[in-house]
């Protein structure tokens, strides 16, 4: 299983690295915390990434489930925030899955 966090270095996203199975391949982005890559490194199979959701030049490869926990939108291609009713569309076209 392959599993996209969004906001993996939240309260929830961490809470829920710790709880799943060390056979899923887990990729979890986290933007500013201090602490997150050393938290991962008890899990080999967390990949951790930066990602600045606000930014439009994000990829985010071709995963089973992506989970969106942060607190913010991103913008669309053309600078205008996306609201949460797109949100998942956004996030399936960015992830090669439209």
């Amino acid at each position: 299983m392959k599993i996209l966090i969004i906001g993996g270095s939240s309260f929830i996203g961490r809470n829920l690295i710790e709880k799943f199975p060390l056979e899923w391949d887990i990729s979890a982005s986290y933007n500013s915390s201090k602490s997150f890559l050393n938290f991962v490194k008890k899990y080999p199979n967390v990949k951790p990434f930066k990602l600045n959701v606000l930014e439009n030049n994000f990829f985010l490869g071709n995963p089973d489930i992506i989970l969106y926990l942060v607190g913010i939108s991103p913008a669309n291609d053309h600078g205008q925030m996306v609201d949460d009713l797109n949100i998942m569309d956004y996030l399936h076209s960015k992830a090669g899955l439209k």
